[in-house]
């Protein structure tokens, strides 16, 4: 197996992409629970991880990116098949 090159498309079975949206969701439900308990050390944890992930974003602005990528997968062509 070799693992598939950023610029190469990636097959997904329904399956798979229905995993992955569920683990999305539940990603996004946590966040923002977190985002409305957690309190302040909560916003200034997630600036810092993702400051070291090498992409600094705010606490909403990262329940914004798994919420956008939430329709990137509800709203995806479907495969086409081939004769």
């Amino acid at each position: 197996m070799t693992l598939r090159r950023p610029e190469q498309d990636a097959i997904v079975t329904a399956e798979d992409m229905a995993m992955i949206r569920r683990l999305l969701v539940t990603c996004s439900d946590v966040l923002i629970w977190a985002g409305l308990h957690a309190g302040l050390d909560y916003h200034h944890a997630v600036l810092d991880i993702t400051a070291a992930a090498g992409r600094s974003a705010t606490a909403g602005g990262l329940v914004y990116d798994v919420n956008l990528a939430i329709d990137c997968l509800d709203f995806a062509e479907p495969a086409r098949s081939t004769p």
